[in-house]
């Protein structure tokens, strides 16, 4: 890795480091998340009850897993900022099917609909991709996500979902990667749906715009089109739409840290 000093700002976003591809020097922060309340019981239980209900983690083991992941950044100085940021704990079950876009669909997309309305009875998550996503979707390369999925096929993972590669452009996401330890991801849609099976609100801001959050590891079947979930007033809703390789000041993608 480089020895480069401080990879993350203040704010916990991930600086644009010799960039060759758009990614956004300075950010005004207009589009911003909100404040993350760290409850590993209620995250621990949505992801329980929503996703994985014969799970073999206890909660005490997703709590200490999770805290260890953190305690590992916080002693990192080159990476110690991330944690200034939004950081949502999960844990996934063992991958059992093998077509990307089906389990998804079938699945953690289901499963986080569930979520988000018992969080909020009077909003909706909608899937508004239309399209069947079965046989649709692969694994960008470079964005490590097959060795993540490699790994969710041996055993149940826990992680941290960072939002912190904001207004970035794809391939700039998948170049920072470079710099970046081997336990670092860039997040597609088992791993973003997880964080948001156990905190549905991520993107419910009140107080400022919220960014959109791409699933940067994943790649449509048509060229330069990448699936996001981006929040509608209350509402939530998992989309797709054309990136063209560019970027834009309220796109967002997240590294998973394992």
């Amino acid at each position: 890795m480089n020895k480069i000093e401080g990879l993350f700002d203040n704010h916990g976003r991930c600086l644009p480091v010799d960039c060759s591809y758009p990614a956004n020097k300075i950010s005004r922060r207009y589009f911003k998340l909100q404040t993350v309340d760290l409850n590993y019981e209620k995250i621990y239980n949505k992801i329980k009850n929503f996703l994985d209900p014969d799970t073999s983690l206890s909660l005490e083991q997703f709590k200490e897993k999770a805290e260890d992941i953190l305690k590992k950044l916080n002693e990192n100085k080159t990476l110690a900022n991330i944690i200034n940021g939004v950081g949502i704990p999960f844990f996934m079950p063992k991958r059992k099917h093998g077509d990307i876009g089906e389990e998804l669909a079938k699945n953690y997309l289901n499963s986080l609909k569930h979520s988000f309305k018992e969080e909020n009875p009077s909003n909706d998550f909608t899937n508004h991709c239309t399209d069947n996503l079965t046989n649709s979707i692969s694994v960008n390369v470079g964005s490590r996500h097959d060795k993540f999925i490699e790994r969710l096929e041996q055993e149940a993972v826990v992680g941290f979902y960072f939002p912190s590669l904001l207004e970035y452009s794809f391939p700039a996401a998948i170049e920072t990667l470079k710099i970046l330890p081997e336990n670092f991801f860039l997040a597609g849609g088992y791993d973003t749906c997880a964080a948001f099976i156990g905190y549905p609100n991520l993107l419910l801001n009140k107080e400022a715009y919220p960014p959109l959050l791409w699933m940067s590891a994943l790649n449509s079947n048509k060229k330069n089109i990448g699936f996001h979930i981006e929040a509608y007033g209350y509402d939530l809703n998992f989309n797709k739409r054309p990136h063209l390789n560019n970027t834009a000041e309220y796109w967002g993608h997240s590294l998973v840290v394992l």
